[in-house]
């Protein structure tokens, strides 16, 4: 997960990597939409080295992520140490 500050206290988390456990990345966006209370979307995410299709959530997740694949993902058996936080800095000054 990168997450990205907007300005202010607003931030992006962008997720990579759910569909190598064969996840469809739009079903999920949806359904971290509901749980989040906030917009998500199955989209390209671009990030340094990182070229992907991913789930873009606006806010930061980070906190409930880890209950969210416990709970919500659990039938894709997705090791929760194989979940990594990575602060992407500035939205608008990242370097890609």
């Amino acid at each position: 997960m990168i997450k990205l500050k907007r300005g202010g206290k607003k931030a992006i988390s962008s997720i990579v990597g759910l569909d190598d456990f064969g996840c469809n990345l739009a079903d999920v966006a949806k359904l971290l939409s509901r749980k989040m209370g906030s917009g998500a979307a199955a989209i390209l995410i671009e990030h340094k080295e990182i070229s992907r299709e991913g789930i873009q959530v606006q806010g930061d997740v980070t906190e409930r992520f880890e209950d969210f694949i416990k709970n919500d993902l659990k039938q894709f058996n997705i090791n929760i140490d194989a979940v990594t936080y990575e602060e992407g800095g500035n939205k608008k000054n990242r370097t890609k």
